[in-house]
């Protein structure tokens, strides 16, 4: 079975809201470990997938809301950006065939645990150090 992402308080960024919205993604991550171990996945991976683009654009949307006064801010929405194109490019090597879905819930999993415990982490510490 694939690892899959379990939430613990290393995760958490000390904001309730965003906290929340991580669990969810990690749900999301989770759902295509699912699906990897069913052979009947057509139109579950395909909502599988589209809800993982739709939530990443919401998630990210709030949460550069809450630091786009950062210093540094400019830099992080690179990173979301860079993510989103990713993705979308994974996703397109799983429609046409050229990748496998658990390549696509690794890299969603390594990036989503890399980019919440080193560098959200450390926007928020920043955000709380500054109020």
């Amino acid at each position: 079975m694939p690892t899959t992402l379990a939430w613990s308080d290393e995760y958490s960024v000390n904001n309730a809201a965003i906290d929340e919205q991580h669990k969810y993604l990690f749900d999301l991550c989770n759902t295509l470990y699912k699906l990897v171990e069913q052979t009947e996945t057509g139109e579950s991976v395909k909502q599988a997938l589209l809800g993982l683009q739709d939530y990443i654009e919401i998630h990210f949307n709030a949460e550069e809301k809450l630091y786009k006064e950062h210093p540094m801010f400019a830099d992080h929405q690179e990173l979301h950006q860079d993510f989103v194109k990713q993705t979308n490019g994974y996703i397109a090597d799983y429609n046409n065939g050229t990748l496998r879905l658990i390549e696509l819930a690794d890299f969603t999993r390594d990036w989503l645990v890399n980019h919440i415990t080193v560098i959200d982490g450390q926007y928020f510490r920043d955000i709380a150090k500054s109020e």
